[in-house]
């Protein structure tokens, strides 16, 4: 193993631009996130697609 630190903690509070926001929610488009995946590798958000989700009153009953 290496010598690395890791730190958890909690997040109190986020501060985002109205401009960042679309409906309320963050656009990913507009914020650019970034993300350190380890060592010297970093990632940003590649294609974005939009899947709608299945509300839990319209899932079928597995036992049935």
């Amino acid at each position: 193993m290496g010598d690395s630190t890791v730190v958890f903690g909690r997040v109190k509070l986020v501060v985002v631009s109205e401009s960042a926001l679309r409906n309320g929610r963050p656009a990913i488009e507009l914020l650019a996130p970034l993300s350190r995946l380890g060592g010297n590798q970093w990632a940003t958000v590649g294609d974005v697609h939009a899947i709608r989700r299945i509300p839990y009153a319209e899932w079928d009953d597995p036992s049935a």
